[in-house]
């Protein structure tokens, strides 16, 4: 997967450098600096747009630019520092095989002065500059070759933009220069350089699954696991990435459709009741996967339970078209008669030890130590017999390795 890159904000704490250069070109000006936040914001931009806007009207940012870049160079060389973790980053992609490429306003001659002095060249045998280019946006089109994996990491709009128009995943450095507007339009957000490590890992997988999943034909897929095995954080992110790279998506959660009570109780035991009567297949099919199937499209209220007050009162809207494609995640669930209209199965696998390990952080805070008993002695045996009667690892077409959810790993595809 190819890997694009921002230096400024992501990889190179560029602000003390910046600092520097501008106290020094302002000292020869026989003016006052402007204030940290001033440069901050404008870290990023090219340096005659970095310049204009510091510097007070009347002074030509051509005027002074070569002794700008004088003061730069000679700040970037004796205090130019890396974000914390970025070395290991680096070191740890290159080491997964990930192809790393700086992609960037920066001038070629800004570019490599940053990774040599901060020693980090030896990563980026491929570089870019967007100076002769209209936008990062548009050197990207020219660089990419249709249809191949590759992700954005950076911290501004221009670094969202250039990921936006090329329908690529655009992974946003908020430790970094960006604004509240770049964040909240991110793919995902990294707090710090470790994080984007995990975030690489999983849209690699998701990449992945793409190409494996939707061939033509196929809109359908299931996303199984156990209790807590991360079927909902998994498949919301699964749809960003599926919307960002081009796929209209919907996600259906089972948990939607449980039975009412009277019905779930139904049974000789707790377990033997959860396993046959907890969630109402027959409705999901009669109502969303049937019409699909049979007009091609969808577009209709659904009431579901609400399992606080135990009515039908929770309204979700289902619209798909022909070109959308629907997630249907939870557990129990490659099962008929739902299954017959699944087109694609992903299971995530955790072992049940990390199950109680999960609801002792997720669900005691909520319902207090006896949920733990709950799971021994009735979540974790009906999960135990549906292994065993609907053998989902072999259903499936692909099985993650989810017991750290942040590093997911394809155990078979």
């Amino acid at each position: 997967m190819k890997l694009f890159f921002d230096l400024d904000g992501i990889l190179f704490h560029t602000l003390p450098c910046e600092i520097a250069a501008v106290g020094q070109l302002f000292a020869t000006l026989h003016l006052p600096p402007p204030d940290e936040e001033r440069i901050r914001q404008q870290i990023g931009r090219t340096t005659d747009i970095f310049l204009r806007a510091l510097l007070p009207s009347q002074i030509a940012p051509e005027s002074v630019r070569e002794r700008f870049r004088a003061a730069e160079r000679r700040a970037i060389r004796e205090q130019g520092t890396l974000f914390p973790g970025v070395p290991d980053l680096l070191a740890a992609l290159a080491a997964q095989g990930q192809e790393l490429i700086l992609l960037s306003n920066g001038s070629p001659d800004y570019l490599n002065l940053v990774l040599d002095a901060t020693g980090i060249a030896s990563y980026f045998q491929t570089r870019y500059s967007a100076g002769a280019y209209s936008s990062k946006a548009e050197l990207l089109r020219h660089i990419l070759i249709p249809g191949e994996a590759a992700v954005v990491i950076g911290d501004t709009a221009s670094d969202l933009e250039a990921a936006a128009k090329n329908q690529l995943p655009f992974i946003c450095a908020a430790y970094g220069f960006g604004d509240a507007e770049t964040l909240a339009a991110a793919t995902f957000c990294a707090r710090d350089a470790a994080e984007i490590a995990a975030l690489v890992t999983q849209l690699d997988v998701f990449f992945r699954l793409k190409r494996r999943l939707f061939t033509p034909g196929k809109r359908i897929i299931g996303i199984n696991g156990v209790d807590t095995s991360g079927k909902t954080i998994f498949s919301e992110r699964f749809a960003r990435f599926l919307e960002i790279t081009g796929l209209k998506t919907a996600v259906l959660h089972l948990d939607d459709f449980h039975n009412p009570a009277e019905v779930r109780r139904q049974g000789e035991n707790e377990v033997d009741a959860y396993y046959q009567h907890a969630f109402d297949y027959e409705k999901i099919c009669r109502e969303i996967l049937a019409p699909l199937q049979r007009d091609g499209r969808l577009d209709r209220d659904v009431m579901c339970l609400s399992l606080d007050t135990d009515r039908y009162e929770v309204r979700r809207h289902f619209s798909l078209d022909a070109e959308t494609v629907l997630l249907i995640e939870g557990v129990l669930l490659f099962r008929e008669p739902l299954a017959a209209y699944l087109d694609g199965r992903i299971y995530l696998q955790i072992s049940f030890e990390e199950v109680l390990r999960r609801a002792a952080v997720r669900d005691v805070p909520k319902y207090g130590q006896a949920i733990l008993t709950r799971y021994v002695e009735k979540y974790l045996p009906v999960q135990k017999r549906y292994l065993a009667e609907c053998d989902p690892l072999r259903q499936s077409d692909v099985v993650l390795d989810h017991e750290d959810w942040r590093f997911p790993k394809i155990l078979r595809i």
